[in-house]
Parts: structure tokens; sequence; C-alpha cells
């Protein structure tokens, strides 16, 4: 699939969803979280950032996500929580993320809305790479991947799975991913592979 940065910015929104009047959901009250999508190299190239998260968290050990989490204090928007969280898991400056704008969030088996915040970043991925200092506290590994793969919408699988209380989950996985990638980061993905499809493939039927 060949992209292009107005590709990017058109399947965006400038602002998030407005989710004040959701505060219940029927597990329990509903937690805000962000994560930051981070897109970087030539467009017709674009790797994305991911990380492993470290195997001593209580929630999620071990699986691989976006950097993200909860807001703080001074944070106006998800985007500000969003790469400040990217900042202090991998050690990426803030400063060279052009932020774009915002996917749909995702509602996790955790109760956790997540906004899903698309960043830019035209630097060569590997030159990059040289710049991530993960915190050991929070993310086992970090690095770029390339996003051609994830855009294929028949790469992800549908699973289930009994709970530690009992419900059984339906998620998304990738197959043959190493590290395994599934959850709500597979989700996640698909999304954005949903999106980029849907937006590429009408110019491609009037080609």
């Amino acid at each position: 699939m060949t992209l292009s940065y107005s590709d990017l910015t058109a399947i965006v929104a400038p602002v998030p969803p407005d989710w004040n009047g959701v505060s219940e959901l029927k597990n329990g009250p509903l937690k805000k979280a962000a994560v930051q999508l981070l897109l970087a190299g030539p467009p017709h190239r674009l790797e994305i950032l991911l990380t492993r998260r470290s195997d001593k968290l209580r929630l999620h050990a071990g699986q691989v996500s976006f950097p993200g989490g909860k807001p703080e204090a001074g944070d106006e928007t998800p985007a500000m929580t969003a790469a400040r969280e990217c900042q202090e898991e991998t050690g990426l400056s803030a400063q060279l993320i052009t932020h774009l704008g915002y996917l749909e969030p995702v509602l996790t088996s955790t109760n956790y809305l997540v906004d899903q915040v698309v960043g830019y970043c035209a630097e060569d991925p590997r030159q990059l790479e040289t710049l991530l200092q993960p915190d050991p506290a929070e993310v086992d590994m970090t690095w770029f991947t390339p996003l051609a793969p994830f855009l294929i919408i028949d790469t992800y699988k549908r699973s289930e799975r009994l709970s530690e209380d009992g419900r059984l989950r339906r998620f998304w996985k990738i197959p043959h991913s190493d590290p395994m990638i599934w959850g709500a980061t597979a989700q996640m993905l698909r999304n954005l592979a949903v999106c980029l499809n849907t937006r590429i493939q009408p110019e491609l039927d009037r080609l």
C-alpha cells in the first residue's frame, strides 16, 4: 500500500470524542488513558513504534503495547498524555513528534477507554532507535517495525479465552508475531489498517 502524508491526516480527527458523560460501565467505573501511535520515516515505507511491557508490572506484564498511560495533572489533552508517556517510557523526546490527530478510542477489558493519538516523525527509524532509552521500570524493549504487514486485514484473527473471573474474552491477535501481538494492541493496529484501507481503496478503484 502506497501512502502519503495526506492519507495519514485524512483518517484522524482533530479532537478526541467527548466521553465526559460516560462514567460507569457494567463492569465498573470508566477509566481514561491515551496511547501514542507513532509513525516514522517516509510515508511510502512507514514504521511504527512498539514496546514490550516489563514482566514486573502488575497489569499486562510482558505484552506488546504502544507507549501510553493515564493522564496526569497538567495534561490538557490526550495528545499531551500520549507524548509525555512516550517520552517517559522510551526516552524519545516529545518535541520530535508531530501530532496528527485521533482515531476512535478503544475500550479495554479492564474498563480503560484509551484514546489513540496518531503522531508522525519524518526522521529515519534507524536513527530514532539510537535515541531510544527504555525505562526498565515500565518496558523491557522498544523498537520500530515496518507498518506495511499490519495493514493487511487478513493478518488479524479472532480468538477467545476465559479470564480469571470466568468471563469469556474475545479479542484480536496476530498469529506468528514474535513477540505475540494481541488484545488491545492488535485491535488498535487493525483499526489503523481499516482506516487506511478505507481511505486508499476508493482511489485505487478510480485508477
